[in-house]
C-alpha cells in the first residue's frame, strides 16, 4: 500500500488552481463507506472546468 493510501484530503488541497488539483487527483482512489461495506474506486477519468 502506498504512503498516500487512506489519506483524507484537506480542504486546502482543493483551494489551488483547478488544473493542478485535477492532475493530482488522477490515479487516486475514492473511498466511501456504506454501512459495513467500503467501496473503493480509482479515479481514472476526470474533467476540470477552469472558468471565470
Amino acid at each position: 500500500m502506498s504512503p498516500n493510501a487512506r489519506k483524507v484530503l484537506s480542504a486546502s488541497f482543493f483551494q489551488r488552481p483547478t488544473l493542478s488539483v485535477c492532475r493530482e487527483l488522477l490515479g487516486m482512489t475514492l473511498c466511501r463507506q456504506r454501512g459495513s461495506e467500503i467501496i473503493r474506486l480509482p479515479l481514472m477519468d476526470l474533467e476540470a472546468y477552469d472558468g471565470p
